[in-house]
């Protein structure tokens, strides 16, 4: 039996609005609230906002980015960059090979709930993830945390080391840990 964390279906709802044409914002609200909810009925599982994150950005990718030839990694940041836009600006491109693409976070393109911070931040690195890896199965995300200065860089990998493969356990760890360090 599947798990029902990474098989649900999130539908997208029906709102027209000139900003956010696509209704991203809504439908990413719902997502995170579903993410919640699971969250806590799991026992504060972690796992659960990963799983319906990725889930929510695997989603993203078959209503708006599914196509039936191969993506070039410059040519998927510039679809999801100009998907995310009115959202906000996302993030900027820093370098790019034909393998990786450095980028940075300007601001979390979906955060819209300040009092979960750091699940918010999981949820999104989640989305971003399923998104990504919707495109490109073998790559990963690699995050540079980055200083109060300097924001976090995110790299996207077609062909990542096996340390870099441990990216997503690091940071559901560290997630993990900043949570249970804020909770009262």
């Amino acid at each position: 039996m599947s798990d029902p964390a990474t098989t649900m279906r999130i539908t997208p709802p029906a709102i027209e609005d000139t900003k956010d044409p696509d209704g991203l914002q809504a439908w990413r609200d719902s997502a995170f609230t579903a993410a919640m909810e699971k969250f806590r009925h799991n026992h504060d599982n972690i796992e659960a906002i990963l799983q319906t994150g990725e889930a929510f950005g695997r989603a993203i990718y078959s209503a708006h980015l599914n196509r039936t030839r191969e993506w070039a990694l410059g040519e998927w940041c510039t679809e999801v960059s100009r998907l995310l836009a009115p959202l906000g600006d996302a993030f900027a491109l820093t370098g790019a090979r034909h393998d990786v693409v450095a980028t940075f976070l300007r601001r979390n393109p979906l955060a819209s709930h300040p009092h979960d911070v750091s699940l918010d931040s999981l949820f999104t690195y989640a989305t971003l993830r399923g998104l990504f890896r919707s495109a490109f199965p073998e790559g990963e995300i690699v995050l540079d945390e980055g200083t109060p200065e300097h924001p976090g860089a995110l790299f996207f990998k077609l062909h990542p080391s096996s340390l870099d493969r441990l990216t997503r356990d690091r940071v559901k760890d560290t997630i993990t840990v900043m949570y249970r360090h804020d909770s009262p």
